[in-house]
């Protein structure tokens, strides 16, 4: 399941607390900030945004020129393994910074993720075009149909 959130979420932070509630093969929790896939028109219109997703054993992050579109992909390790049935705190920050744009990701308050776009197109980092109209999603993927991801807090606030 997705879910979409029409706030402002330029220069952000989405903080969810979670947990994989069943134990489950391929689920894992995807992010998605500063999006505007949905908005129609040509791929400056449709900025895909900057995505990170999390499961047991780590993390991936992507940037999506616009929808399915994706390059600059990353990925690590989390400092701790989610546990079944436990709930944890992740953090992203998606920000300019000079003429790029970093995203930051934390789990629990431990960082994980540092990574910094240093070529942004233009509609990337068009502060207007997000203010009229932008949103955060958040998704659970779960390959093999039986787990479940929970959500107990969610927050966008600025970075």
């Amino acid at each position: 399941g997705r879910f979409y959130g029409y706030v402002l979420n330029y220069n952000a932070t989405l903080e969810i607390e979670c947990a994989f509630w069943k134990a489950a093969s391929g689920q894992d929790l995807s992010l998605k900030m500063r999006s505007r896939h949905n908005e129609g028109g040509d791929g400056d219109n449709r900025f895909g945004g900057y995505g990170l997703s999390v499961d047991k054993g780590g993390w991936g992050a992507k940037r999506e020129t616009f929808h399915n579109e994706h390059d600059q992909s990353d990925s690590g390790s989390l400092p701790t393994k989610p546990e079944t049935g436990k709930y944890f705190k992740i953090e992203f920050t998606v920000k300019n910074e000079g003429t790029g744009v970093r995203q930051i990701g934390k789990m629990d308050g431990k960082q994980f993720m540092d990574k910094f776009d240093s070529s942004p197109k233009p509609y990337m980092v068009n502060e207007a075009s997000y203010k009229a109209q932008s949103y955060f999603w958040v998704r659970s993927n779960i390959d093999s149909g039986t787990g479940e991801i929970r959500i107990k807090r969610l927050r966008i606030l600025a970075a």
